[in-house]
This record gives C-alpha cells, structure tokens and sequence, in this order.
C-alpha cells in the first residue's frame, strides 16, 4: 500500500510526503542444524544434506515461518527564499526483515527487524543556465546479515554476522548551460561510512581461532571522496561529442583496512552521430588516461591485519583491474 500526498502550504513552501506498508510472508527450509549442545553446525568438508558432521550431527531441513509489517515513511520540505534560492531537506525511514537469501548459510540469521533511517538537508540555486544543489547528509542501516569467508592458510571456513554501518556525507551537485550546446554536469561527495558492531570470530582445524573486530573501520571498497565531471557539447543538432572523469579516493581492499589502493581517475569519452531517424552511430574510448591498477578488493586477506601486511609486499594476490584503454564502436538501426 503506498500513500502519498503533494501539499504546496503556502506559495513558498512545500511539503512531499508519503508513506509504504507491506506484508512480507516467509515460508521454507534451510540448512540451519543445531548439534547436541544446541550450536548450530557450521560448514564442513563435503557439506550437503543428508551428510554427517565430524561431531555425528546430521544435516537435515530446517522448517522457517515469518510473518513480518514492513513500512516506510518519506517527506520532503522546501522553503523559497526567493524566486532562484531556497531551502530544502528531506527524510526517510524504513523498516525491513531479512529476505529468504539471508538464511542461506548454515547458521540462522538476525530476524530483528532492519531500519534505515536517512536524512539530508541543504540549500538549492536555480536560473537560466544553472542548477546547483548542496547537501549534508546522514544514513545508517541496522542488523544487515552477512557471511565471511575468513581463510587461515589453505582452509576457508564461513563466519556468519550482523553488523550496522553509518555514514555522514556532504553533496555538490551542478548542471550547468554556459553556452548554447554545452551542457557540464559536476558532482562532488565526501563520505565516511564505517562499520559498528562489526565483530564475528571462527576456530579453524588447527585451533587457530580467526577473529575479526572492524568496528569503527571504514567500509571496505568504498571512496571517502568522489567528483564526477562531464562535459558534453552539440557541435551539431546530430552530433555530439562526450567525455566523462571520476575520481575515487583512497580505499580499503579488507575490513582490517591493512591493504588499500590509491585515489584514480576513471576516465570515458566518444561521439555520437544521429545519422537519420533509422541510424546511429557511436564510438567511445574508455579510460583515454590510461590509468593502470587494482581497485576492489583482496581474496582470502580478511584476517590480515596491518602489521601482517608488510609480510605479504611484493607478493601477487588476487583482485579487480581497472578498464584498460578500448576503443568501441557502435551502430543502432531503428526499423
């Protein structure tokens, strides 16, 4: 069920709002066994079901049922100071419950409901040519189920845990028409989202006991800063020529923030010909800076902390790359 209402109170401020309800039913069966002394039974050798573990546990079906209220609620105010400048802000509340994924691994996840609340506020400019909106921010998300894979040498076990994550951040948002045909699009954001009760722990074979304690740290894989600029122009009614750079800061590649990657640019350009009403044609280039690297993150480097780390310099380890340079061409036929 969704309600919204679009309510202008006076000539200068408005008010959005609105609010979603939903009945979630959740049936199944999962692989969640409690051994003898009532731990639930965690991965193992040659796991499936029916198997028995080490401990002479065996593997069967566990029934789930749930019934859960999700519901949301949004509104968004505006106050115009004058014809071009004003206020705005806005903010969101939403409850969730695990969804049937999260029940995937062989432990039981958190059932406690999930909220995110999110909340912005800033000022707004517009004219004839230009459109800028700045905005400081707030977001959190509560109880989000999550699975590790840690490694310890050549053994991988999985660790199950809830966590919550925050972030505080500050937005810049720009469109601009100088001239006719140029249009620049500018965005810059700072965040720092972090990690809050964000601890688990798991005891492989050898009784090595694999812990890990990241609250506090910076999310894993995602920038502090991000600029995004983008330039293009009409040269003609048909064509049109393109370019695209985005900068992302420093960022961690494992949650012990041990390992991290440089700030890069990711760069994109082309050009774009309307040929007629049937034929388009495009080409575009693809990191024409030719920015070489890794970003992502780390296999298996979850449990390295930061004095670990200068053991492992110099060695390959496994990751993502950035885009090399390509060059790509294009042909769309409309018939």
């Amino acid at each position: 069920l969704y309600v919204t209402h679009d309510w202008d109170i006076t000539p200068k401020f408005n008010v959005y709002y609105g609010a979603r309800f939903e009945w979630q039913s959740l049936r199944g069966e999962n692989a969640a066994v409690k051994n003898a002394n009532g731990a639930y039974v965690g991965r193992f050798a040659d796991y499936y079901l029916g198997a028995t573990a080490p401990d002479g546990t065996k593997i069967t079906p566990t029934p789930l049922s749930y019934d859960w209220f999700n519901y949301d609620f949004t509104a968004a105010l505006t106050y115009r100071l004058t014809d071009n400048f004003g206020l705005t802000g806005d903010f969101t509340y939403i409850v969730q419950h695990p969804r049937l994924e999260n029940f995937s691994p062989a432990t039981m996840p958190n059932t406690d409901k999930i909220s995110v609340p999110l909340g912005r506020a800033g000022i707004y400019y517009n004219n004839s040519w230009l459109s800028l909106t700045s905005l400081v921010s707030y977001i959190s998300k509560t109880n989000n189920n999550s699975t590790l894979n840690l490694q310890h040498d050549s053994e991988i076990m999985a660790a199950p845990l809830t966590y919550d994550i925050q972030t505080i951040g500050w937005t810049t948002d720009v469109m601009a028409h100088p001239i006719k045909g140029l249009d620049i699009h500018f965005l810059f954001t700072y965040q720092k989202p972090t990690y809050k009760k964000y601890e688990t722990s798991v005891t492989f074979s050898d009784g090595y006991e694999g812990k890990i304690n990241a609250t506090g740290n910076i999310v894993a894989e995602i920038p502090q800063v991000l600029i995004e600029f983008d330039p293009s122009y009409m040269i003609t009614k048909d064509l049109k020529i393109w370019t695209s750079f985005r900068y992302f800061s420093k960022t961690y590649a494992n949650i012990n923030e041990a390992y991290y990657f440089n700030g890069h640019w990711e760069t994109f350009g082309g050009l774009n010909w309307q040929v007629n009403k049937k034929l388009s044609l495009g080409c575009t280039v693809v990191n024409f800076l030719n920015q070489t690297g890794a970003k992502g993150s780390i296999a298996g480097a979850e449990l390295i902390t930061k004095d670990e780390a200068k053991q492992y310099n110099g060695h390959l380890m496994t990751g993502s790359y950035l885009r090399p340079f390509t060059v790509e061409f294009s042909a769309s036929l409309k018939f």
